[in-house]
Formats: C-alpha cells, sequence, structure tokens
C-alpha cells in the first residue's frame, strides 16, 4: 500500500507539474496558470539570484563538507544533517542552497536563541518540522527548476507561456520568458508565502536579507553565479556507456522510470528488483549486488551513525550514477570501480536502506542519472543496448508506453514494467550487447555498438589473418603492444574492435586494429 501511495503521488504531481505553472498556497502542491483575467498583473525588475550549475550537487560543491561546515558554523544542526545530507543528495541540490534558505528564513545557521522553537518551523512554512519542510521544499525547487530545464527551456521563446507568481498579499508578478532554471526555482517555491515587497528583497542583490547576500555571508568562498558548471541537458550519454545496475549475465525485473522522489518531475531514475514484486524485507540478499554501470571513481554516502546505504559513481567526463537503498558498500583502493564490479547488496530492511531517509517498501535499487549533477531525463538512453521508453508518467504500468527496447543482430526484443500485465525480467548481457564476458572468449567484431556485421567464437586464441602484417604494425590490448599476428587472450575475456574498423569473421585486415579488453 505504501508503494502504492508512494507512486500515486508522484503521478499527480507530475500530471500536474507539466501543465501550465503558477504557484498556489505551499501546503497544496498543485499547479496551474492563472486564468482570471481580471487579475491585475505587475512585473519586477528580477535579477539572476542564482545560476544554474550552482543550483545543483555536482562539481560546483566541490570538497563541500556538509557535516565539518555544521560542526563548525551551526553544531545545533548535527542532529539533523542525516537530513540535511539527504535533501541534498537525493533531489541534487547544493547543500549551500539549502543552508542560505534556512538562515534566510529563519536565522537557522546563525542564531544560538530559542532555537528549538526555529527548528520547529525551520523555514517559516506550517511548523511541521524540520524534516518535512525541507522534503516540501526541495520537493518544490526541484519541480520548478527541472520544469524550467527539461521543457521550458526546448520551447521557443515565442511559444513560451508566461511565467506568473501568485503572492500572499493579492499581486501576481509576471516574469520574463528567459529567466534562469535556478532563479525560477527560488522563486516560484518561496512566492505565495511573500507579497510584493518581501519578493523584490528576496531577489535583490543589495539587500542584506537577499539570497545573494545570505549566501556569500555563509559560502564567501563560493560564488552564486559561476558559470563553470555548464548543465547539458541534451547531449546523450553514448550507447555503449552504461549496463544495467545488476551483474552481466544476471536478469532482473526493472520498476519504470521515474522521478528521484515523490513530486520530482526530472524523470531520471529507475528502480530494478530480482523478482516482480519487490521482496518481503528480511529475504536474504548475500547475493543480490547492484553493481557499477560504469569504470569510475566511488564515493560512498554515509549518515552521521557511520552507516552507507548510498554510492556514487562519477565517470569523469560529467557523467554521474547515484545508488541508493544498499547496504555492505564495498571498498575499493584509491575508490577507482571497474564496470560490473559490486557496489552493494540491496539492504534487507527498510531501515538499512533508508538510512539517510526518503521511504522504501521492499528490497530493491534506486539507479539515478546525473550530468554535471542535474538529474538527467533518462528517457531515450541505454542501458546494455536497451533503450529506456519513459512513457507519460513515473511508474507507467501501460507497456506501451513505457518499456525496454532493443534491436541485436537483426532481432527486436521488448520489455515491460513490474505493474503491468506481463513484467519482463531483463537479462543483462553487458554495455555492448554481448554475452556473458564471464564465459569462455566469446568475441564481438563490428565497427561500432550498433552495427554488429558477424560473430566469431574462440577459446583462449585468436590469429588476426593479414597478408601484410610485420613489425610496424601493432596491435593493441588493453595498453600493450604485440607485434605477432597472433593475440592471444586469456580464458573468459572478451575483445571488441574500436577505431571505426568494420570486420566480418575470417576477414584479413591491412591496417592496425585497437582492441581493448571488456573494462
Amino acid at each position: 500500500m505504501k508503494k502504492l501511495l508512494y507512486r500515486i503521488g508522484k503521478t499527480i504531481f507530475i500530471c500536474l507539474l507539466l501543465g501550465e505553472i503558477t504557484i498556489t498556497p505551499f501546503n497544496s502542491l498543485s499547479f496551474s496558470s492563472v486564468k482570471a483575467t481580471d487579475v491585475k498583473v505587475e512585473t519586477i525588475n528580477e535579477k539572476t539570484m542564482l545560476s544554474d550549475g550552482q543550483f545543483v550537487y555536482g562539481p560546483n560543491v566541490n570538497d563541500f563538507d556538509l557535516y565539518k561546515y555544521l560542526k563548525e558554523k551551526a553544531p545545533h544542526l548535527l542532529p539533523y544533517y542525516n537530513n540535511l545530507y539527504y535533501y541534498s543528495l537525493s533531489p541534487s541540490i547544493n547543500p549551500r542552497v539549502i543552508l542560505t534558505l534556512l538562515e534566510l528564513r529563519n536565522s537557522i545557521i546563525s542564531s544560538t536563541t530559542d532555537i528549538e522553537e526555529r527548528l520547529k518551523d525551520p523555514l517559516r512554512i506550517d511548523n511541521s518540522g524540520f524534516e518535512k519542510e525541507l522534503d516540501l521544499v526541495t520537493t518544490k525547487l526541484n519541480g520548478f527548476f527541472y520544469y524550467i530545464l527539461n521543457k521550458y527551456y526546448k520551447t521557443s521563446l515565442e511559444k513560451r507561456e508566461d511565467l506568473k507568481l501568485n503572492l500572499n498579499d493579492g499581486n501576481t508578478i509576471l516574469l520574463s520568458k528567459n529567466i534562469n532554471a535556478g532563479t525560477y526555482a527560488l522563486l516560484a517555491t518561496f512566492s505565495d508565502l511573500m507579497g510584493k515587497e518581501e519578493l523584490e528583497i528576496f531577489n535583490s542583490n543589495l539587500d542584506n536579507k537577499s539570497f545573494y547576500n545570505t549566501y556569500i555571508s555563509l559560502f564567501p568562498e563560493s560564488d552564486p553565479f559561476s558559470q563553470q558548471n555548464m548543465l547539458d541537458t541534451v547531449t546523450p550519454p553514448s550507447a555503449d556507456l552504461l549496463q544495467f545496475p545488476y551483474p552481466i549475465g544476471e536478469s532482473w525485473y526493472y520498476n519504470g522510470v521515474h522521478s528521484y522522489s515523490i513530486g520530482g518531475s526530472d524523470r531520471s531514475s529507475i528502480d530494478f528488483s530480482t523478482s516482480s514484486t519487490f521482496p518481503s524485507w528480511g529475504t536474504s540478499t548475500s547475493n543480490s549486488w547492484a553493481v557499477a554501470a560504469f569504470p569510475g571513481t566511488i564515493t560512498k554516502h554515509t549518515n552521521e551513525q557511520g552507516v552507507s546505504c548510498g554510492a556514487t559513481i562519477d565517470y569523469g567526463d560529467g557523467w554521474q550514477v547515484y545508488y541508493y537503498h544498499l547496504q555492505n558498500i564495498q571498498d575499493y583502493t584509491n575508490n577507482k570501480i571497474k564496470r560490473n564490479e559490486k557496489v552493494g547488496n540491496l539492504a534487507d530492511s527498510e531501515a538499512k536502506a533508508t538510512c539517510l531517509g526518503g521511504a522504501a517498501s521492499g528490497e530493491h535499487v534506486h539507479f539515478s542519472l546525473k550530468k554535471n549533477g542535474a538529474l538527467y531525463d533518462v528517457d531515450g538512453s541505454n542501458l546494455s543496448l536497451w533503450t529506456v521508453h519513459s512513457g507519460v508518467n513515473s511508474y507507467e504500468t501501460d507497456c506501451t508506453l513505457m518499456y525496454l527496447h532493443r534491436t541485436l543482430r537483426g532481432e527486436e526484443e521488448k520489455k515491460c514494467p513490474i505493474g503491468g500485465t506481463s513484467p519482463n525480467s531483463v537479462n543483462n548481457d553487458g554495455p555492448f550487447g554481448g554475452d556473458n564476458p564471464n564465459t569462455n572468449g566469446t568475441v564481438f567484431w563490428g565497427d561500432n555498438v550498433k552495427d554488429r556485421v558477424g560473430l566469431a567464437e574462440v577459446k583462449n586464441t585468436i590469429t588476426i589473418e593479414d597478408t601484410t602484417v610485420d613489425n610496424s604494425k601493432s596491435f593493441i590490448i588493453n595498453g600493450n603492444v604485440n607485434k605477432k599476428n597472433e593475440l592471444t587472450l586469456k580464458a573468459g575475456s572478451t575483445i571488441y574492435l574500436k577505431n571505426g574498423f568494420k570486420a566480418e569473421e575470417g576477414s584479413k585486415f591491412n591496417a592496425s586494429i585497437d582492441v581493448t579488453l571488456n573494462p
């Protein structure tokens, strides 16, 4: 039941959010345009409050240590570290932004008086407590940010709808159509709690009570206007970058595309489990491993008690994958993890699965894609050469709308998500669509992952027949040069031809070939 309500909440929020936008009372979480023609609409001389690249939790955060900052500047917030970390990390919002809002709204960072009362209503919303108000605010920030980033920006300027804010003093404010997503998210989230004068102060770069001045007073080392972290929501990951986040050779079920949390609008995440219904808590998960979708640097996400239930892998060119609801997260030398290596087991209890926060109703891995810190819409992206089709709503169950699809060796396949009439497990063939690389010596020939022109089976040795081969030609295996015309592979290895060289089984080559072992 919890899972069903969770899905319904997400679906309703996104359906409402993707329509025209106007802010209604904060606790209603509804979104629709101002239609009344007799409402007087005013404008404000809006200013950029925050660049889009500084809004997200990405390279812009650098080595900011949230725990260390709280310990030094606001030790009274250390009991709330888990909440602050989770509601920064999962919706991918710069923790400096959240701390700035807490200070601006209720002097939560600097105040040493009446702190218990302040913490009951930290953002001056509805006295619902620290975690609930953080959840509410970050959900709205996320929704408004990705509405602009993923929908509004992708509409030509002349066709963009008006962006109107209803304020609590009865004023309606019209914003410019080229407003940046970070600024819009801040204004739209808090507009119904402010009158026109207060909103103008909030948006000012001069007033001491503005967002900008509060931000730089707390974080003088950080520039909220920095453009160094540029966001790219258009360029997809390469077709062979990502594999499924479970071991090659295993078949798991996917639970559909969804947003980071209830009410999100980013469509960045997919849940995967080992059965067509999430196993009940307490089932042994010692053999249920989430694995690295690509090689990179792994960072554990650990709560105040030293327990880790999430991790992020950074590929190194802006792409990141985020895992949550895990336990027994592994350590690696210099934090370097290879593709298909173990990240952690599926958590076997809700307490372990949500060690930082959030909710989970059964054993599964939550898997999200990010680019430069921005949650990336996975629709159209590939996992182990399966193309993701996201449908209309989060956790869509209609397999004509939400499904996985691939064409491999001339055959089309389609898989349906959990919740539909025929959920299918999906075998992980790896990022190149190959057989299990742990079996003996399968070799795929071709110039790219979408154009396989032949298939050769070998055991331990492959001989390249080339009448022109001599010592001036090189065959490269994982960086090692072999100037012979025979390439010997270890048992169980898989090789892939690169460099745009098209080949069929038995072909003769008259050029050098780059051959790389499967990561």
